[in-house]
């Protein structure tokens, strides 16, 4: 294969709902939604509730992957000078936010740790395994993963006509 030939990106062209920004923000809006409220649950101790909150989540993540093409994992191959741009602008801005999000978790841990009595165990093996824990570690997993995706979704613009998206 040469260097001048066109690959194709491999996702096939969202249905016409899903190429219009506001429909696509909406659905990041929920899938955020979801991811929140997995969390809050998890913190409650409530992860029989924190699960489907999260595998509803994951669905929406999925179907925000179909509505841009992939474009969050697209090589510069398939992808022309403004995709590039966008997608490289997305994990930018993903970048400095999950900065934020996993130094908010170190702090709060060594805060808490600070505030733990040195002769108590801070985690047992078997807190590691409950429910809650579980879903709190994968929804920070969630956020780390999709989030150039649902940055992609509510920044990129509505597809212009049927045309452009079939190249």
């Amino acid at each position: 294969m040469t260097i001048d030939q066109d690959i194709k990106n491999p996702f096939p062209t969202p249905i016409k709902p899903l190429r219009v920004r506001r429909n696509r923000r909406v659905l990041t809006a929920i899938s955020s939604v979801f991811l929140i409220a997995a969390i809050v649950l998890a913190f409650a101790k409530l992860g029989y509730l924190a699960l489907p909150a999260l595998i509803v989540s994951a669905v929406l993540g999925i179907v925000l992957q179909f509505a841009t093409r992939n474009l969050s994992n697209s090589t510069n191959l398939i992808t022309d000078e403004r995709e590039r741009a966008l997608r490289d602008h997305a994990h930018r801005i993903a970048y400095w936010i999950m900065a934020g999000v996993l130094g908010g978790i170190v702090g709060g841990t060594f805060g808490f740790l600070i505030k733990q009595d040195p002769s108590e165990p801070v985690m047992l093996v078997k807190d590691f395994f409950k429910l809650e824990t579980q879903v709190f570690i994968f929804s920070i997993a969630a956020i780390f993963l999709g989030l150039p995706t649902s940055l992609i979704a509510w920044l990129e613009p509505d597809a212009l006509d049927d045309t452009i998206l079939e190249n």
